[in-house]
């Protein structure tokens, strides 16, 4: 009797990639799809381009085209909880969460214990659940140079946490306030990593600890709001009473960069992330808003319970700026509007480790699941002619053309 469960027999006897692409040739309707332009873009990402026939095409029975454009043989199936590769290939792991990136900071211990009395030491570590990534080739006068691949600053989002591993005993609260270290760490780890990278004699990279380059952006990063609603009275907080700045980034999931050398960390499942105390009297395009984007409009906690963690002895209201409910007199003397300056795309320079982020609220403010630059339409020195992909999370894709004029300051 087979020891495996009916989940992990279900799993071995599905159909693989390969068998899923046969099937859909055997359709001469479906196979004059992935023919098409759509469907040779789509398996062109995947490297699969070849499936229409030609030299990437091998027949494997009548009426059947049998791929081979991909170049190695696939892994088998496998439940063994480690990376499974194809035979000649090879893999690292390059930067995980918490490895240092600034000299002295020790070894990540994973049990728990690592800044948990000094939560802004996260600002030295990796933060968790990596996701977008973009490399930017580092020439020798430290400038970007997409040539070189040898050495560069490997930039990536930090989506999320799992709090259960990030704590020794787990995330906890006292009658349903958050430790006040526990909250900090979280919100230190979240964000972005700019680190730099270099490629050994022996073929593996490895991260320069001691860079001048490397760099954590997170949720307490102060950084600009610019754009057609820099100072608008929506982005005005305790924070920020003339509505230019806010503190920090979140859920970054996808990615972009732009033809002058800059990041673009796109901020995902942001709304969830805020409480609120009290309702209170909004307009009804306001509770509108909320109720689109999913920012809490009744009385209630953020998904990580950020708001509810006490403040005694903490700097600048790290906590209270997760609660949306009208508190104060005016939006200048509460965070009823921090929610309205988050959801946009953060756009970064790697290269200016002292420079300050800045929300592109040009590109729109929804979920946003990435920002990928198309071609320029004139010659490369022309950047008013770039378009940027930008698509939102199950609902559509946005299509932007950078106006004309120098790269956005």
């Amino acid at each position: 009797m087979s020891s495996l469960t009916k989940k992990e027999m279900e799993i071995l006897s599905s159909p693989t990639f390969q068998q899923i692409i046969n099937q859909h040739l055997e359709n001469p309707s479906r196979r004059n799809i992935l023919k098409g332009s759509v469907g040779v873009a789509a398996l062109g990402f995947l490297g699969l381009a070849g499936c229409g026939g030609g030299d990437g095409a091998v027949a494997s029975a009548p009426g059947v085209t049998q791929l081979n454009a991909v170049g190695f043989d696939s892994t088998p199936l496998s439940l063994a909880d480690s990376v499974q590769v194809a035979e000649g290939y090879r893999f690292q792991v390059l930067y995980k969460l918490g490895d240092p990136i600034a000299a002295g900071v020790a070894d990540y211990m994973n049990n728990g214990s690592d800044a948990a009395n000094n939560p802004s030491e996260f600002q030295f570590r990796s933060g968790d659940h990596h996701d977008g990534m973009y490399f930017f080739g580092l020439g020798a006068d430290n400038a970007w140079d997409p040539e070189v691949s040898d050495r560069g600053l490997l930039v990536v989002n930090h989506e999320a946490i799992t709090p259960e591993y990030l704590h020794v005993n787990g995330p906890t609260s006292v009658a349903g306030v958050r430790d006040a270290n526990e909250a900090l760490k979280e919100m230190y780890i979240h964000g972005v990593s700019v680190v730099e990278v270099r490629r050994g004699s022996n073929g593996q990279y490895s991260v320069v600890q001691n860079s001048l380059f490397n760099r954590r952006i997170h949720t307490l990063t102060d950084m600009e709001i610019s754009g057609p609603l820099r100072g608008n009275p929506f982005m005005v907080t305790k924070y920020s009473p003339n509505g230019t700045r806010t503190r920090g980034t979140i859920n970054n999931c996808a990615s972009g960069y732009t033809p002058w050398g800059t990041y673009l960390a796109c901020e995902e499942n942001w709304a969830g992330y805020f409480g609120n105390s009290n309702p209170g009297t909004r307009t009804s395009n306001e509770q509108a808003s909320m109720r689109r984007y999913g920012v809490r409009a009744t009385v209630g906690n953020g998904r990580e319970n950020w708001n509810t963690a006490s403040e005694v002895g903490q700097v600048g209201e790290p906590f209270s700026r997760w609660n949306v409910g009208i508190v104060g007199a005016t939006a200048a003397d509460d965070y009823r509007n921090a929610a309205n300056t988050y959801g946009w795309n953060v756009e970064i320079d790697p290269f200016r480790p002292n420079s300050i982020p800045k929300k592109r609220t040009a590109m729109g403010r929804f979920a946003h699941e990435g920002a990928w630059v198309g071609a320029p339409l004139r010659p490369a020195n022309q950047w008013c002619s770039t378009w940027v992909a930008i698509p939102a999370t199950n609902t559509f894709t946005s299509l932007y053309r950078l106006p004309t004029g120098t790269p956005p300051t």
